[in-house]
């Protein structure tokens, strides 16, 4: 979950709609495919937890993958059956009043480390990633937010930790890694609103925003393309579905906990 969109005012248009299919190419070399899905991926209206905004992203046809997407219903499900969390959510995250200066910068990094670490622990912990070509190891972020923590002057240990959820299956998981791998779509705009206002940078201080750098146009694309292959029933669609919405439901309640202010 890399955020959720915040009150920023990101309104941008999505230029995926005004590209005809027969217009776009089906192959792209690999540099200019993530180049053009990450330019797509930030024209959206997207904070930190960007899934929502992006869904219209299914819509394109840059490979037989996408191809399969465009015909996946649980895809636009989700955003239907989570499109209330989110929002929620994103207003309880208030990322603008979060940039105001490094303290308040350092505090939301910390309560990010405290939700994500324990979530991507037990979510580590399923498996039959692999039989969907998902690699857990390599969507991890939580060792980003504990190295710009150091970068902060501040140990991961100083701040509370989340109680995890149960993950009893592989559709739970997916679900809950929904939110988690939508919020990256929004991350390399953050990372420069970051760089920008407070002069941290993915290299310092700021990795955890940029988790995939160029490449989070292609693993976004990816796992929606998982998310299809598994969701082939009624009943995983639900099982996917309702552990989005307590991912959603979980991070709002984890800001309030604390008293965040909304």
């Amino acid at each position: 979950m890399v955020i959720l969109e915040t009150g920023i005012g990101l309104q941008r248009r999505d230029i995926l709609h005004q590209m005809k299919p027969e217009t776009m190419p089906l192959r792209l070399d690999n540099d200019r495919k993530n180049e053009t899905l990450n330019r797509c991926a930030e024209q959206r209206n997207i904070g930190s937890f960007g899934a929502i905004g992006s869904q219209s992203l299914h819509r394109s046809e840059y490979s037989g993958d996408d191809r399969l997407i465009a015909h996946g219903r649980i895809l636009e499900r989700l955003k239907e059956g989570t499109a209330p969390h989110h929002a929620a959510a994103e207003q309880r995250l208030d990322l603008e009043n979060r940039l105001r200066d490094s303290s308040a910068y350092a505090a939301l990094i910390g309560r990010l480390c405290g939700f994500y670490r324990p979530l991507e622990s037990a979510l580590g912990r399923v498996r039959g990633y692999e039989e969907l070509d998902l690699r857990f190891s390599e969507r991890s972020k939580a060792h980003h937010l504990v190295n710009d923590l150091a970068e902060l002057g501040h140990a991961p240990d100083r701040f509370p930790i989340c109680p995890p959820p149960q993950v009893p299956s592989l559709g739970d998981a997916l679900g809950r890694m929904y939110v988690l791998e939508g919020a990256t779509l929004g991350g390399r705009m953050i990372s420069r609103m970051v760089e920008a206002r407070l002069g941290f940078t993915p290299e310092r201080g700021c990795a955890f925003f940029a988790s995939y750098g160029d490449r989070v146009g292609a693993m976004w694309t990816a796992f929606r393309s998982a998310l299809v292959r598994f969701a082939t029933t009624p009943e995983v669609e639900r099982e996917i579905i309702v552990a989005a919405v307590d991912t959603f439901d979980r991070f709002n309640s984890w800001l309030a906990s604390a008293g965040e202010r909304p």
